[in-house]
This record gives C-alpha cells, sequence and structure tokens, in this order.
C-alpha cells in the first residue's frame, strides 16, 4: 500500500521500475527478437571475404534495447570492438556507416 502511494506522489511511476520494464520487454518478445535478429547480423559477417574492408550501413545493423548490453560497432575502424571483430573474421577492418 506505501509503495503504491510513493509511486503515485513521486511522479516517478510504476512504468519506470525496472523489473515492470523487463517485464513488459519479455512478454512482448522484445528480447527474443533482438536475439535473432543479432544471431543473423553475425551470420550475415560469414559472407564477406576474408582482408576486405568491411562497412555495414546503420540500417542493417542490430537496433539497440534499453536497460541491456547491446552488441555495437562504430564507425570508427580502429576502435577496439572493431578490430577484435575484424581479426576474428579475418578481415582488414570493419566499420558501420550512418544513413539517415
Amino acid at each position: 500500500m506505501i509503495a503504491t502511494i510513493v509511486f503515485m506522489l513521486d511522479g516517478y511511476g510504476i512504468s519506470n521500475v525496472k523489473i515492470f520494464q523487463i517485464s513488459r520487454n519479455l512478454s512482448e518478445e522484445v528480447y527474443e527478437s533482438h536475439y535473432y535478429y543479432c544471431k543473423e547480423f553475425i551470420e550475415s559477417l560469414k559472407g564477406y571475404n576474408e582482408g576486405e574492408d568491411v562497412r555495414i550501413s546503420s540500417i542493417d545493423f542490430p537496433p539497440t534495447i534499453d536497460d541491456i548490453y547491446n552488441f555495437y560497432l562504430s564507425d570508427d575502424p580502429s576502435y577496439w570492438v572493431n578490430v577484435a571483430v575484424a581479426k576474428y573474421y579475418g578481415f582488414n577492418s570493419i566499420a558501420i556507416f550512418y544513413e539517415y
């Protein structure tokens, strides 16, 4: 009862509680679809040739989800995550480019 009153008075609201947000994302299958989107993206990296400078459109890159750790690449090929991914797949470099 007290928690309900506090939520009503502080302007924060129940919808801002993390467990509520996570539960909603689970019920709406947000995490599941994100998993498959990332899995498909990672599989697509196998289609590039070794030694290639890979550039990926931001449109083709998996979107992020709030409140979780997301897979990400930078537009800077020298960023450490990009360097590690490029090395793993045998690319010369990898980076995303932004299309607006």
